[in-house]
């Protein structure tokens, strides 16, 4: 067993530790409980792409009509930085990621283009549903993503900085409510990673981001040619009647221009087998390491950890064992 909890709110240190010791003590008396053992203590970590590798995982899809391609570029591991620049790059490409694949290719209602990260790896992604088959959709996200850098040569630096300016302001916007802020804390701490100041610290660090290091991104790990690129596509093709009529009446003839061997793209035809001939990404470090001081309260109990951070008037207490 092993808790690592927060309390938010109107709660100090004393009463914060009194609330984690008798949860402790209650599982702990419970047949079959343990602490669990460091070794034990097994994080999730995000299998590592090679560089240059672009895969195709295929699945079908029995019940809609519709079929689907997710495009996902890894992009490395987490840093105040590195989060900057993904984010930016996905905030620049948006509008236009939107008009030309949804509004003048139509391939289909829901076009998004995503980031994020995963395991502490991030990641820049596009998705598309589609009528279509999802090879030749495949094709014009590629196609799309290799006019990007025209658009970001094109980019003036008043574009470029108004572009800033509005993730800055997303992302200083403050929590509407106590929830939400509960959420924002939540998250660092199932992730571990505990940076609970991240939105004045990453609005700090996109200041000093350049049109050159969004370039320099593209050139690297989103372009065709990127040496650093690490690609995996997500094929849910449909298997209804009226989904293949469609595909035979809209799309076969362009489809038929296009194949997987012209993109150099690889199935995966075992998920498992996959896995186990990829590395892992390392586990993510900590933002800031964790100031943490054993407590001895309550049967002189020296398990129980204690951090808290200072918000605005309210002071957060977090304790893990």
């Amino acid at each position: 067993m092993f808790i690592e909890a927060m309390l938010y709110g109107n709660v100090d240190k004393q009463m914060a530790s009194i609330l984690i010791y008798e949860l402790k003590r209650i599982c702990l008396t419970r047949v079959g409980f343990r602490p669990l053992l460091p070794q034990e203590m097994i994080r999730s970590r995000e299998v590592e792409m090679d560089d240059g590798e672009s895969l195709l995982y295929e699945r079908v899809n029995y019940f809609h009509s519709n079929s689907c391609v997710y495009v996902n570029l890894q992009c490395g591991i987490q840093s105040t930085k590195n989060n900057m620049v993904v984010r930016l790059f996905k905030q620049i490409i948006e509008e236009s990621c939107y008009n030309i694949l949804r509004t003048q290719e139509q391939l289909g209602y829901v076009v998004m283009s995503l980031n994020g990260k995963s395991n502490g790896v991030l990641y820049v992604g596009i998705l598309v549903q589609s009528s279509h088959s999802p090879t030749f959709v495949h094709t014009r996200i590629e196609n799309y993503l290799s006019t990007v850098e025209e658009l970001l040569n094109d980019l003036s630096e008043d574009d470029f900085s108004r572009n800033k300016d509005s993730l800055s302001i997303k992302l200083a916007e403050k929590p509407k409510g106590q929830s939400e802020q509960a959420a924002v804390f939540r998250s660092e701490i199932k992730n571990q990673y505990y940076n609970f100041n991240r939105a004045e610290i990453e609005v700090e660090e996109l200041r000093s981001i350049t049109k050159s290091d969004i370039i320099d991104f593209y050139n690297e790990k989103i372009s065709r040619t990127g040496s650093k690129r690490r690609k995996l596509a997500v094929h849910i093709k449909s298997s209804m009647d009226d989904a293949i009529d469609k595909l035979k009446s809209n799309s076969n003839s362009l489809a038929n221009k296009y194949s997987l061997a012209t993109m150099n793209v690889q199935k995966i035809k075992d998920i498992i087998e996959f896995k186990k001939s990829h590395r892992l990404y390392p586990v993510p470090k900590s933002f800031i390491p964790i100031e943490t001081t054993s407590i001895k309260l309550l049967n002189d109990d020296p398990d129980i950890l204690y951090y808290g951070i200072s918000h605005g008037r309210r002071r957060n207490e977090f304790s893990s064992l």
